[in-house]
């Protein structure tokens, strides 16, 4: 049993060959998850009740043979996506160390190649490019450790031109502001901010 979540936010439960979705939580604290292919043209009728990561009731037979590749294939889109966002891979690193060990089930029901390359790079743009933001700030951080050695040698500060002096008076107020953020929103100000 194996909880992965859906393309829309959702929760999917891959058991044995087959793959449900959930359906409603129970007053009893029970989740209830029916068959993902309830509502196309097989119209499965099974159920599953779950408690946690026990089965409690079964209802009704499946109308069609477990499909082994299909739950593969949704565990690695997710193991792709998760890579994708935490990582710094170019996205055909992130795809060529998913799909290692990928059984041929699995791999005709994944999308083109070139289509996985996409998502990769969507999943990065919606988790606010990270990678990119990681570059400039390390480009930042890199010039200033520079201006400040040259402060120390006694070197006077360079002046500095009017939009970046309005650009630091933005980031000190995002950064006095953190308490009030999420980490998200945080991170995007101080990202909008830096790049101009």
């Amino acid at each position: 049993m194996e909880y992965i979540k859906s393309n829309k936010g959702g929760v999917k439960l891959l058991y044995e060959g087959f793959v449900y979705v959930k359906s409603k939580t129970l007053k009893s604290g029970d989740v209830s998850f029916e068959c993902e292919m309830r509502r196309n043209h097989k119209q499965c009728k099974a159920r599953l009740r779950v408690n946690g990561d026990s089965v409690v009731g079964r209802y009704n037979d499946h109308t069609h043979a477990p499909d082994i590749g299909r739950a593969e294939a949704l565990k690695i889109r997710q193991s792709i996506k998760r890579r994708a966002v935490d990582t710094e891979e170019t996205p055909q690193q992130v795809i060529t160390q998913e799909m290692r060990i990928v059984s041929d089930s699995a791999a005709v029901k994944l999308p083109a190649i070139r289509n996985i390359r996409r998502c990769v790079r969507r999943y990065r743009q919606v988790a606010g490019n990270a990678p990119y933001f990681l570059d400039v700030l390390r480009r930042e951080q890199s010039l200033n450790e520079v201006i400040i050695t040259q402060i120390r040698a006694g070197q006077p500060a360079p002046p500095q031109r009017g939009k970046y002096k309005a650009v630091n008076e933005r980031l000190v107020t995002v950064v006095r502001d953190y308490a009030n953020r999420s980490v998200h929103d945080f991170l995007r100000g101080i990202a909008h901010n830096i790049q101009m």
